[in-house]
């Protein structure tokens, strides 16, 4: 990962631009698909046709993918579904601290008190960023340096 988190839209340099970023759930989940983390777009895993956002207070993100098939399909699934947050069971604002935070080196003691999550937990998420940023770099191609 990056120093900074950036896309065309959204640049992060400070710990202050997450929160910016993060301030609710609705702006949280427009944060992820701005830095493409979670997609804009879905399709049916059932029927192939197209998925629309719809509110879900039941959900963590307070939102849902649904399908809208005329022929009544009737599949639903979460936002995070399908991605490296699929099992997540936080919010998406703690998901963006605790990113800038390992990306930072920042020690996991500050992240547990910015994020209210386990030590144990913490832990995980920390290995979890490392794992990511190394499936990431072996599924690069290989380029010469210099």
């Amino acid at each position: 990962m990056s120093e900074n988190i950036s896309s065309s839209s959204v640049l992060v340099k400070t710990y202050g631009d997450i929160y910016l970023n993060t301030p609710d759930t609705e702006r949280s989940v427009q944060f992820f698909e701005e830095i493409e983390i979670l997609p804009r777009m879905r399709f049916c895993t059932r029927c192939q046709s197209p998925m629309r956002k719809t509110k879900d207070s039941s959900r963590i993100d307070k939102q849902k993918w649904a399908c809208t098939s005329k022929t009544a399909c009737g599949y639903s699934t979460t936002l995070r579904s399908g991605t490296w947050l699929s099992y997540s069971k936080i919010s998406l604002a703690q998901i963006a601290k605790i990113m800038f935070c390992w990306s930072h080196k920042l020690p996991q003691k500050f992240t547990v008190a910015e994020t209210g999550v386990s030590a144990q937990s913490m832990v995980d998420w920390y290995n979890f960023c490392r794992d990511i940023c190394c499936v990431a770099l072996m599924n690069q191609e290989n380029k010469k340096i210099g």
